[in-house]
């Protein structure tokens, strides 16, 4: 006697263990998960013969575990309920093959390789993930992660919505992780402090073209993104003029490079590297590089 559950929108190849919960994939959950639709992607599978003390500790794991698949597709992953099954196999016969959505499930675009790539790469996020939130899950840094979670679950993609998520994500962290400035209340103090510790860069405006040369995140940038982000939230603005620089800001235009800097700091902060990720594509758009020998 065992437990089962449905995983519904997460693209997977390989059989996998988290923590005692195994992750069985369909032959075409690639091609399933990418679907619009919120298809049937594979199957989970708790240890036989759990109580009802260790099968309550397991349901926070298995929580934890569909929030960090969508994190890693930046894309809504769901889970059915729980059914008790006599044999593994039967758990096929016991989910539906969908799950109906009123508005579809807008696409996103994936943080970390599949493991059609990489084998032990999300693997190992999984792991980080459910020990952060094992650990420190009222902290700063679940908080940040949440935020970035919401943008992938919204069904209609509001400019305002997502633009204010992420921007307080990442004051979240800049508040949590730079002591020294936390109450600063220009938040791009701290933000530019930590953001430059953990290695992120701009491209420099004089490079020569193809042969762009790298600095650190100066602290203008992200004044300009405060600024968008309360001329948005004030006022519903996607266009205005930053008060300090005098450049025009574009909030609408600055919500790609908001959502990967937080997904990446994030992952900094959880001390995740597994050598594929293009650290610099909140800037060149570039999402994983060449992974190091």
């Amino acid at each position: 006697m065992t437990w089962g559950f449905g995983i519904y929108g997460y693209e997977f190849s390989h059989p996998a263990d988290i923590r005692g919960v195994k992750l069985v994939p369909l032959p075409n959950s690639a091609q399933r998960g990418q679907s619009d639709e919120m298809l049937l992607t594979g199957y989970g599978l708790l240890p036989a013969g759990l109580d009802e003390s260790y099968l309550e500790a397991t349901t926070n794991i298995v929580s934890w575990l569909a929030d960090a698949m969508t994190f890693c597709q930046q894309r809504w992953v769901m889970f059915s309920k729980f059914h008790r099954v006599e044999d593994e196999n039967e758990i096929a016969e016991r989910v539906p093959d969908e799950i109906p959505l009123i508005r579809g499930r807008p696409a996103g675009g994936s943080i970390i390789v599949s493991d059609g790539i990489a084998k032990q790469s999300r693997l190992t996020f999984f792991e980080l993930f459910i020990e952060e939130m094992s650990q420190n899950g009222e902290g700063g840094l679940a908080m940040a992660l949440y935020r970035q979670l919401e943008i992938s679950r919204l069904s209609n993609r509001y400019w305002e919505l997502e633009h204010f998520l992420a921007f307080s994500g990442l004051e979240i962290l800049a508040r949590s992780y730079a002591p020294s400035e936390r109450d600063n209340k220009n938040v791009a103090v701290p933000l530019t402090k930590l953001l430059t510790e953990h290695g992120f860069r701009v491209p420099r405006k004089d490079a020569p073209k193809g042969n762009p040369k790298w600095s650190n995140v100066p602290q203008d940038v992200i004044e300009d993104f405060a600024a968008a982000r309360n001329m948005a939230f004030h006022r519903g603005i996607g266009e205005s003029i930053a008060p300090g620089s005098k450049r025009p800001v574009n909030a609408i235009h600055q919500i790609f490079s908001l959502k990967m800097l937080l997904a990446d700091l994030s992952l900094r902060l959880l001390q995740f590297d597994d050598g594929w990720i293009n650290w610099d594509r909140w800037g060149d758009r570039v999402p994983f590089g060449q992974r190091a020998v």
